[in-house]
């Protein structure tokens, strides 16, 4: 994973919080926070790549 990959998905991760802060369903909004886990985890494992 690069700077680019990374950017990438924190802006993805970005995107979801912001529609899960305007969306009123609670199902929707579950399904949002379950996408934007996943990604955190993506980001996690990506990262575990480099040395700290």
């Amino acid at each position: 994973m690069g700077i680019k990959d990374a950017r990438q998905i924190l802006d993805k991760m970005q995107s979801l919080a912001g529609k899960m802060r305007s969306e009123d369903n609670e199902k929707s909004k579950r399904r949002l926070a379950e996408n934007l886990s996943s990604l955190a985890e993506q980001f996690r494992k990506n990262a575990e790549k480099f040395p700290s």
